[in-house]
């Protein structure tokens, strides 16, 4: 599967919760600066760590770091299995 459809696809997954929580830690870990973390939605999210270089289909380590810890094993599963 390529890499943006995959991003598509675990995006649409990911509730609203789970959106606080992932926002929360790209801000925790500088990953994107939290005023324009405010009103992203997960794709968005996901883009943007794709355009600054920290996620891609040869490095998808942080993309599984904040899956595991959005607590989502299934779509982290679904990424190993892809990627």
């Amino acid at each position: 599967m390529e890499f943006g459809k995959m991003l598509i696809d675990l995006a649409k997954e990911i509730g609203k919760d789970e959106l606080k929580t992932l926002k929360a830690l790209c801000g925790v870990y500088y990953l994107i600066p939290k005023g324009d973390l405010e009103d992203m939605k997960a794709y968005e999210v996901f883009k943007r760590l794709e355009a600054n270089g920290r996620i891609s289909s040869d490095n998808t380590e942080l993309l599984k770091q904040l899956l595991k810890e959005i607590n989502r094993v299934d779509l982290l599963k679904r990424l190993v299995m892809s990627f």
